[in-house]
């Protein structure tokens, strides 16, 4: 059962946007619950207010705070998305979407990328998961635009993109946590947002039928 409704803090008490959302959403998807709001608090009022963000240098301490508040646990965080994706591929496959089945096929691509064995990956996943799935829409939709790269940081227009692709994969994640097989306490994108179409995913193959059946 969900928790109380959470929303991302992109309005200020005026009802205007802070300064930076993006630069928030960031953090937001590097902080797990577990560290706490101040951590987020403090390190969005340094990038926001006292780091020169408007040039691609960065000095030591900028350097150290997007590595250790921006792009943290990148690869960890990975596997949240992975799992969204593959609960959507089971939903748009006509199979009902588990994270059980959605760990499955993980496991399957991540050792077709000859990553390591299957129970190391299936740990591994079902642990970065559990760690960030509260923000997992988040890291989807940012991830399903194949970049490396921060996409929308000080760009308004991409960064509208990937709040209606967020919106989108959040209400599917409701409907999947509504059916009993997940529990989770988003970090919701505000409801005056519309949600963008739901990505359209490939098709599980016959094989990948095969490896969740029963699961």
């Amino acid at each position: 059962m969900n928790q109380d409704r959470r929303y991302l803090p992109l309005y200020n008490e005026e009802g205007k946007w802070i300064s930076r959302p993006d630069l928030y959403v960031l953090i937001r998807m590097s902080v797990t619950d577990s560290q706490g709001e101040s951590v987020v608090s403090k390190a969005y009022r340094y990038v926001s207010e006292i780091s020169d963000n408007t040039t691609n240098e960065l000095d030591d301490l900028d350097a150290t705070i997007q590595r250790k508040f921006i792009r943290a646990k990148w690869n960890e965080r990975e596997f949240s998305a992975m799992v969204v994706t593959e609960l959507l591929r089971l939903e748009q496959s006509g199979i009902k979407p588990t994270v059980g089945k959605a760990l499955r096929l993980v496991t399957r691509y991540s050792l077709g990328e000859k990553l390591r064995e299957a129970g190391s990956v299936s740990d591994q996943a079902e642990r970065a998961f559990r760690k960030w799935r509260n923000t997992c829409h988040l890291e989807t939709a940012f991830r399903m635009h194949d970049s490396k790269q921060i996409i929308f940081e000080n760009d308004v227009g991409k960064f509208d993109d990937f709040r209606a692709d967020a919106k989108a994969l959040e209400r599917f994640m409701d409907e999947v946590s509504a059916h009993g097989h997940i529990q989770w306490n988003p970090w919701r994108i505000p409801d005056d947002i519309k949600p963008g179409a739901k990505p359209i995913m490939e098709p599980l193959s016959s094989e990948e039928r095969e490896l969740v059946v029963g699961v």
